[in-house]
């Protein structure tokens, strides 16, 4: 197979390129106290203050997740943009630099397939670049500059988001493989070589530690995995049926293709490097569901367009194309949150208004002058940073970029926000730190994610806060605890109730209802679970309640840390619950009896059963 992209003059892919970038101009936007802007925003502050990756901060974005993430804290915005736009052009141009070979309809078709990025996000646009630049790379003989260029490129991608990383190493990994196998030594070394020498560089030059490389690694799989296992969201049966029958129509004619002509050791190369990325896509966009399938979907279309010239039939081949094309585009009209209407509407927009930019480069930094003031002013807690002042401060749920708004002394946790403690690795890394490193204050602002159950995330780091931290003030909706000169142990008393259960079964704990309850869940699901999980998604645990007052409430649980436990009774809800707990250690809203269930339908393979323990925090006594 020969793709043939280095034959041409590079007029109409820098043409493309451009015209693209028109539509995908990134302008960040000021942070606020929310969920997704406070986890980009602190990504930020940690590059600016040279926070270390791997130890002080954990995420499955790296130390150049700003140039992805579109936040700003304020901090040399043109140059931020400049940056930005520099590595999103480059991942424009080696799409269509792959496509070189290809007609002006298959490339016209790649830009209708890319531009509303604007509007969806680019996460597609950066996995079908590397596939781009594998491709390229595949079909030249002699690397020379390619072979710094491209693999920097990847090198660059890693450090901005891990599962680029994760792609971005499987694609070099394959190819320098290959060439080792293929006898072509200097050809694999240069590639390995090049990737490692511009990924510990970058790493280096942008002021983090060598040496907490492998824990970044590490860490960073772990939250990426538990990320897979606990933020699923499940869509209805008609769009898992579309996406599954859109994935083997991409998936299929690939696969024959690569045994139809299996003699050639670059077809089967191509075959693992596209399953790959078709792979990595899939799981980036129906893990969340939602407005995440455009990670999936954007990508799709683009790898068929990019893998077209293994089509040695003309009429299949284009059949294949078509239907790639036009069922991406029937996905945004059916199945797209909102619909291809405000798509279209928003990306002109868009266009409009990158053009407005270009002609008054200043009216961006005019806006941040306005913006700013008005930001500080209406996030300031005036209170807060005067009894703080400069002793060290976290947050108890996401709400983080409150602190850096405020300029405190913001100390995080090392996965950030709570509600990435996805498994027992996270959870003890958390427990570590607060036992170790202890902040002075922490600040709270009541929120769940996907509707978990209060205080299970995180729920060995919200021990350590139940007994060591007491409420100091309230100031604009926020609580503030100070940490405590005399900590309230509660220790773990033997099991109240140990049995298996089947999934929805209620356990009565009525008796029990005015102690403190820790609930541990031995949570294992099958293998099978596990293998669907690996292709599909998890299933969805929840957590039912009887409550003594008659009501009945039902909340999310993380399976990733069920093991360890968490906090079942009293059930807090609100500021005000926690604040009344940390006064007193006694149950209020109390539960009356409970289950633990898998939602039935919406997973292949799911937990039937149960095994709990159930244990009474006792309080340590007065001396």
């Amino acid at each position: 197979m020969k793709f043939n992209f280095l034959k041409k003059p590079l007029t109409i892919e820098i043409a493309l390129t451009l015209l693209t970038f028109l539509f995908l101009i990134p302008k960040p936007y000021l942070t606020i106290p929310a969920l997704d802007a406070s986890w980009q925003v602190t990504l930020e502050e940690a590059f600016f203050k040279n926070w270390e990756f791997g130890t002080t901060v954990n995420f499955t974005g790296g130390p150049l997740s700003f140039l992805y993430s579109p936040t700003s804290l304020g901090y040399y915005v043109f140059w931020q943009i400049a940056a930005e736009s520099l590595i999103l052009s480059l991942a424009i141009f080696l799409i269509f630099r792959a496509l070189r070979s290809q007609s002006l309809l298959i490339k016209a078709l790649a830009f209708i397939c890319i531009i509303p990025s604007a509007t969806m996000g680019k996460d597609g646009i950066f996995m079908a670049s590397i596939l781009a630049a594998s491709l390229i790379l595949l079909d030249t003989k002699h690397l020379r500059w390619i072979a710094k260029g491209i693999p920097t490129y990847l090198a660059i991608l890693g450090l901005m988001k891990f599962s680029f990383a994760t792609l971005g190493i499987a694609c070099i990994a394959v190819l320098a493989v290959a060439a080792y196998i293929q006898k072509d030594h200097s050809r694999a070394y240069k590639l390995a070589g090049t990737y490692l020498v511009s990924f510990i560089g970058i790493w280096i030059i942008i002021g983090q530690n060598p040496l907490t490389i492998p824990a970044f690694f590490i860490n960073s799989l772990q939250i990426s995995k538990g990320y897979l296992w606990n933020m699923n969201l499940h869509e209805n049966s008609k769009i898992f049926y579309f996406l599954v029958f859109y994935l083997l129509l991409i998936c299929i004619p690939i696969l024959i293709y690569s045994l139809w002509k299996g003699r050639k050791a670059t077809n089967w190369i191509t075959l693992i490097i596209a399953a790959a990325s078709i792979y990595l896509s899939w799981k980036a966009g129906i893990t969340r569901a939602g407005p995440h399938l455009a990670f999936f979907l954007q990508s799709a279309p683009v790898i068929v367009l990019l893998l077209f010239p293994i089509a040695t039939s003309k009429a299949l081949g284009k059949l294949w194309l078509a239907l790639a094309v036009s069922g991406y585009f029937a996905s945004l009209t059916w199945i797209y949150p909102g619909g291809i209407k405000p798509i279209a509407t928003n990306t002109w927009n868009l266009f409009k208004g990158n053009l407005h930019f270009l002609v008054n480069p200043d009216s961006l930094n005019q806006t941040y002058t306005r913006i700013i003031p008005m930001v500080l002013a209406e996030n300031e807690l005036p209170g807060v940073k005067e009894l703080v002042g400069k002793s060290s401060i976290d947050l108890l749920h996401f709400q983080h970029s409150v602190l850096i708004l405020n300029g405190l002394n913001f100390q995080p946790r090392p996965t950030i926000q709570n509600y990435h403690a996805f498994n027992r690795y996270l959870s003890k890394l958390n427990q570590a730190h607060i036992r170790n490193n202890p902040p002075d204050f922490i600040l709270v602002r009541y929120g769940l994610v996907d509707q978990r159950y209060p205080y299970s995330d995180d729920a060995l780091y919200n021990l350590e806060v139940f007994e060591n931290y007491k409420p100091s003030m309230e100031e604009k909706n926020y609580m503030l605890l100070k940490r405590t000169d005399v900590p309230r142990k509660l220790e773990m008393g033997s099991a109240l109730i140990e049995k298996t259960i089947q999934s929805g079964e209620y356990v009565d704990i009525a008796e029990f209802s005015q102690k403190l309850l820790w609930l541990k869940v031995h949570y294992n699901p099958s293998f099978l679970h596990k293998l669907s999980s690996f292709f599909y998604k998890p299933e969805v645990l929840v957590i039912g309640l009887n409550l003594e007052d008659g009501t009945s409430r039902n909340f999310r649980l993380v399976g990733g840390n069920l093991n360890e436990g968490f906090l079942l009774n009293p059930l807090m809800e609100g500021d005000k619950a926690l604040s009344d707990f940390l006064n007193t250690h006694t149950p209020i809203t109390k539960v009356k009896s409970f289950t633990v269930a898998s939602i039935e339908g919406n997973s292949f393979f799911p937990t039937k059963s149960f095994a709990l323990e159930l244990n009474e925090l006792k309080k340590e006594a007065t001396p």
